[in-house]
C-alpha cells in the first residue's frame, strides 16, 4: 500500500469508516500514523475514551509508543 501515489491513505480512511470494530480500527489508524498523524491519533483516542476494554489499552499504547517513536520505523 505505502507504494500508492497516496500511501494506502485512501483505502485505509475507508476501511476506518467501514467498520465499528475497535481492533480493526486500531490497525488501520496504526497504519495511517505515518500517512496522517491528526486523523489516526483522534481515532486512536476515541478508541482509548471508549472504554471498550483490551483494544482501548491497545489503542492508549500504541498512541505512546508513536509518541516516543519505537515503533514510527515499523509503520513508516
Amino acid at each position: 500500500m505505502r507504494r500508492l501515489p497516496d500511501r494506502g491513505e485512501g483505502a485505509l480512511k475507508r476501511a476506518a469508516a467501514a467498520t465499528e470494530d475497535p481492533d480493526a480500527r486500531i490497525l488501520v489508524a496504526a497504519a495511517l500514523l505515518a500517512v496522517d498523524e491528526a486523523f489516526a491519533t483522534t481515532l486512536l483516542e476515541q478508541i482509548r475514551i471508549a472504554d471498550v476494554g483490551l483494544p482501548s489499552f491497545t489503542a492508549e499504547v500504541t498512541l505512546k509508543e508513536w509518541r516516543a517513536g519505537a515503533i514510527r520505523g515499523y509503520w513508516s
